[in-house]
C-alpha cells in the first residue's frame, strides 16, 4: 500500500514539469524520477515554508512517508534488475541450457539507480539527515574541497559517467561549482532493456516522418503483434512492454498535432486506463535524443521559490544552519531506441551554496510517422522513469 499510494502523484509531477519544459521547440527527453529523487533528498532537510513549497511542487506526501516510499521503489527496481532465474533448476538437459540462458537474457532489465552526496571538506551534516539519506536513498557521503572547483567537478562527473555507463560524461559544466558550494546531491539512472516483442531489422525501411517543418527520411521499424492500445478522440496510445512487462514504454501518438495532446497530459492516467489488448500493426522510428537542462527556473515556476533564495531558504535539517540554498539544478538525459529495445540514462545534480485477444484478425494500424510523446514507466507503480517528445528522429 505504501508504494502505490505515496507514489500516486509521481505522474503529476512528471506531466507538470513536462508542460514547463515543452515550451521550447524540438526534441525533449528527461527523467522525472531522477529529478524527483535528487530533490527529495534535498527536501529531507527542508523546513518551514521551504519544505511546504517543495512538497507541493514534487507532489510528495507529508513527513517520512515520501522517503519510505522512495526506499520501497528503489528496492523494487533493484529486484527487477536482479531477477531470480526460475529455469536454473530445470536445465538438467545440457541441450536446453543455452535456451534458458538466452531467454533470461531477453527478459533481463538493466536498471541502476544510485545516489550520492558530495560535502565540503570540514563541514558536518545533521546526524538524523545523514542516517535518512543512507537508509532510504542508499546515498553515501563523500567529502570534497569545492575551493578547488575543477578537480571536484571532475570527480563528480566521473562518478556520473561510470553510473550511466559513459552515456553522460559532463553533467556539471564549468562555473556551476565554486568556493561557496557546500553540498552537491546527485542521482544517476541507467536503463537498458529488450522489447518483449522485438522488431526485426529486416523489416526496417526508410520512410517519411513528418516534422513541423517538412517530411524527413528516417528508418521506420515495423511489426505486427499483440499489444495494449487505446483509441482516444485526439490520439492513439500504444503500450510496448520490456522483458516480462514490469516496465513499459507508452507512445502517445496525436491524430493531428502535438497541440491536441500536450496540454492534456494530466489525463495520462485515464488514457492508460483505456488500454485494451489488440492485434496491432506497429510502425515506429529508430531515434536517439539527448537533452541538457537547467531546471532552476522551471522548478521555481512550479512553485518551489524559497529553496533558491537566501535567506528565505530553510534547509536547517541538513546542517543545522539557515545558510544553505539551492544554487543550481542541472539535468541531462539520453535515450536510444532501436529494433532490440531501449537504452536510456539520466543524471541530476542539486548544488547548494551557503548564503486480451481482439475481435478479429485485422490489425489496428499504429503508424508513428509524425511527432509524438512517450513515457517509460513502472507498470506496477506508474512511477515515470523517463518522459519525452520526439519532434524529429534526425
Amino acid at each position: 500500500m505504501m508504494l502505490s499510494t505515496t507514489l500516486a502523484h509521481a505522474d503529476t509531477f512528471a506531466t507538470n514539469l513536462y508542460a514547463t519544459l515543452a515550451k521550447r521547440p524540438g526534441n525533449l527527453f528527461f527523467s522525472p524520477a531522477s529529478v524527483r529523487l535528487a530533490l527529495s533528498m534535498t527536501y529531507a532537510g527542508a523546513r518551514g515554508e521551504t519544505a511546504a513549497q517543495m512538497k507541493k511542487t514534487l507532489e510528495l506526501p507529508a513527513g517520512s512517508a515520501a522517503h519510505e516510499a522512495f526506499a520501497a521503489q528503489l528496492g523494487r527496481w533493484n529486484t527487477l534488475a536482479n531477477p531470480v532465474d526460475d529455469n536454473a533448476q530445470r536445465a538438467a538437459d545440457p541441450s536446453m541450457q543455452k535456451y534458458y540462458e538466452d531467454e533470461l537474457a531477453r527478459r533481463s532489465i538493466v536498471l541502476s539507480v544510485v545516489n550520492r552526496l558530495w560535502l565540503q571538506r570540514g563541514k558536518h551534516l545533521v546526524a538524523d539527515y545523514t542516517q535518512l539519506v543512507r537508509r532510504d536513498y542508499h546515498a553515501g557521503v563523500e567529502q570534497l574541497d569545492f575551493a578547488a572547483s575543477e578537480p571536484s567537478r571532475a570527480i563528480i562527473n566521473k562518478w556520473v559517467s561510470d553510473a550511466t555507463h559513459g552515456k553522460i560524461k559532463t553533467l556539471i559544466s564549468p562555473g556551476v561549482l565554486d568556493a561557496d558550494t557546500k553540498l552537491v546531491l546527485t542521482n544517476a539512472i541507467y536503463f537498458k532493456a529488450s522489447w518483449t516483442s522485438q522488431f526485426q531489422a529486416a523489416h526496417t525501411k526508410q520512410g517519411p516522418f513528418t516534422t513541423s517543418d517538412r517530411p524527413v527520411q528516417v528508418p521506420l521499424m515495423q511489426q505486427v503483434g499483440h499489444f495494449s492500445i487505446a483509441d482516444l478522440p485526439t490520439a492513439q496510445v500504444l503500450e510496448l512492454p520490456y522483458g516480462d512487462g514490469d516496465l513499459v514504454m507508452d507512445v502517445v501518438l496525436p491524430k493531428k498535432s502535438l497541440a491536441d495532446v500536450e496540454p492534456h497530459l494530466a489525463s495520462l492516467p485515464s488514457w492508460l486506463g483505456a488500454l485494451k489488448p489488440a492485434r496491432v500493426d506497429v510502425t515506429l522510428p529508430r531515434w536517439k535524443t539527448t537533452s541538457a537542462l537547467e531546471l532552476g527556473g522551471p522548478l521555481q515556476g512550479l512553485g518551489m521559490k524559497d529553496a533558491f533564495h537566501y535567506p528565505a531558504a530553510d534547509f536547517s535539517g541538513i546542517d543545522g544552519s539557515r545558510d544553505l540554498y539551492i544554487s543550481a539544478v542541472v539535468h541531462q538525459a539520453v535515450v536510444e531506441v532501436d529494433e532490440q529495445g531501449t537504452e536510456a540514462a539520466a543524471a541530476t545534480a542539486v548544488a547548494m551554496r551557503a548564503g486480451g485477444r481482439p475481435p478479429s484478425d485485422e490489425p489496428v494500424v499504429f503508424r508513428a510517422d509524425h511527432p509524438f510523446v512517450y513515457v517509460i514507466r513502472d507498470a506496477k507503480t506508474n512511477a515515470v522513469l523517463f518522459m519525452g517528445r520526439l519532434s524529429n528522429p534526425l
